[in-house]
């Protein structure tokens, strides 16, 4: 590795100018700067005859060695690997460093997941989440299905309402504004919307001391406030939780009583990402 980076120098040092300071980074690019500060992690530099003041960030990881305008050298990476082509990128006027391995896990826009606490409920529902805008927003639509009336505080609200009523399906929209796009965790805000339809049956008479009944179906609308934190364990794996709170603004067949109830809605989600 010592006989490598004697290559790098041997090659890189004839065509050097006592003008600026010089970058070489491990694809073998050459930068003309101005270094201002070599940090732990990062080296900030500006453009070489900038006089606007920006000033740029590149990781420590992707340097080589720094050639000063004296004549001095300092070399950064004593090991570099092989030279060949590398990712890298550079943001003006912020510390948002970027390395090809981080940038992975934005790079794909969509997500499925299951939502593990609504089985808790009797649910099986899935969510889908897109991407948009640079990850600045996320769309989610969701579609859930009842498999146990007799599971959780909500399907003890409806069978309480109407004869023989069971929950039978969750349908949702929603948009978020992620406040956190440059780490692995980010948070959000957003708005949603839910649907809860369920069935039951309604008595139409009593003759000869018998009940008759026929089928009916009974809704709920809601608006909710959600908020939300989004783990990127892997670019493909993703853990998202999430509480949203609202109100009712429209129920059919439920007892007037439950229309004056605040709306929850609980997330626990595990996800694909692609």
């Amino acid at each position: 590795m010592r006989y490598l980076l004697g290559l790098y120098i041997l090659f890189f040092l004839p065509h050097t100018s006592v003008c600026q300071d010089i970058l070489y980074l491990i694809d073998g690019t050459k930068m003309q700067v101005k270094v201002l500060e070599v940090e732990q992690n990062d080296i900030k530099y500006s453009s070489f005859g900038s006089t606007d003041g920006s000033s740029y960030y590149v990781s420590r990881n992707l340097v080589v060695l720094i050639l000063y305008q004296n004549g001095t050298s300092q070399i950064i990476n004593p090991y570099p690997p092989s030279v060949d082509p590398q990712w890298y990128e550079f943001f003006s006027k912020s510390k948002n460093i970027k390395s090809k391995d981080f940038d992975t896990y934005y790079a794909n826009p969509n997500m499925i997941s299951i939502n593990a606490l609504a089985l808790a409920n009797g649910d099986l529902t899935i969510l889908y989440d897109r991407d948009l805008l640079n990850n600045r927003f996320t769309f989610t639509g969701l579609m859930g299905y009842n498999f146990n009336s007799r599971m959780g505080l909500l399907n003890l609200i409806i069978s309480d309402s109407k004869d023989f009523a069971k929950k039978k399906l969750d349908s949702g929209l929603g948009i978020s504004y992620n406040f956190s796009t440059t780490k692995r965790v980010q948070g959000s805000i957003g708005l949603q919307s839910k649907y809860m339809t369920f069935d039951y049956k309604e008595m139409i008479d009593t003759t000869n001391n018998s009940k008759n009944y026929r089928d009916e179906k009974g809704y709920q609308l809601s608006f909710m406030i959600t908020n939300g934190w989004l783990f990127r364990v892997s670019s493909n794996f993703n853990f998202k939780i999430f509480t949203s709170v609202g109100v009712p603004v429209h129920s059919f067949a439920l007892k007037p009583i439950y229309n004056g109830y605040p709306k929850f809605y609980l997330g626990y989600c595990f996800g694909y990402r692609f």
